[in-house]
């Protein structure tokens, strides 16, 4: 017999499933990674110095007066030296708020959204915490054409060529991992620079 309690126990156990899906949906990835995939899911990658911050509107985000002193990743050196302005999430964003210091330089993993520079969900540190390996694996070793593999138990990941993929080993290192073809045109993955 289907009661007034069952009925209301279904009904929170809905609404309590709808929040649950839609925190999942708009909320930070879970997700394992490695610098690389913040690197190789941006359009840019530069280093900025943050000339000054505006809030906008009731905190719902952020926006930057920049200055671009170097570029990592992005075909044309001078269009992303010329950028003169980026933004950032608000307070309100499900993964919070970016907020960049004035006068303090940045490397920026950024992308564009509606016409915007939109630094890309905390991809961004300060340069004080950027070393020479960090840059070499910017410049050399970061092949985004490698599909890289954490392993994932019983999930089924649509099959690529192992010739084409780096799978993360257990142990792996955030910072430092990286995964590039060999001269057989073949992906391996290794470490450079400190591992956290």
């Amino acid at each position: 017999m289907y009661t007034t309690i069952h009925r209301k126990m279904a009904a929170i156990l809905w609404v309590l499933t709808l929040c649950l899906f839609l925190v999942l949906c708009d909320s930070c990835s879970w997700f394992p990674s490695v610098d690389q995939q913040d690197f190789c899911s941006a359009k840019y990658v530069f280093e900025a110095a943050v000339i000054k911050g505006i809030t906008l509107g009731d905190d719902e985000g952020y926006e930057y007066q920049i200055d671009v002193k170097d570029v990592f990743k992005n075909d044309s050196q001078e269009d992303v030296k010329s950028f003169k302005t980026i933004f950032g999430d608000g307070k309100w964003h499900s993964c919070g708020p970016e907020i960049l210091l004035e006068n303090t330089t940045y490397l920026i993993h950024a992308n564009t959204y509606e016409g915007k520079l939109q630094i890309i969900t905390f991809a961004y540190k300060q340069m004080q915490d950027v070393d020479k390996d960090d840059i070499r694996r910017m410049r050399e070793l970061y092949d985004c054409s490698c599909e890289i593999r954490f392993n994932t138990g019983d999930i089924e990941l649509e099959p690529s060529s192992p010739a084409d993929e780096c799978s993360v080993p257990a142990d792996y290192c955030k910072r430092s991992f990286y995964c590039k073809r060999n001269s057989e045109n073949v992906c391996e993955s290794g470490n450079l620079g400190q591992c956290y």
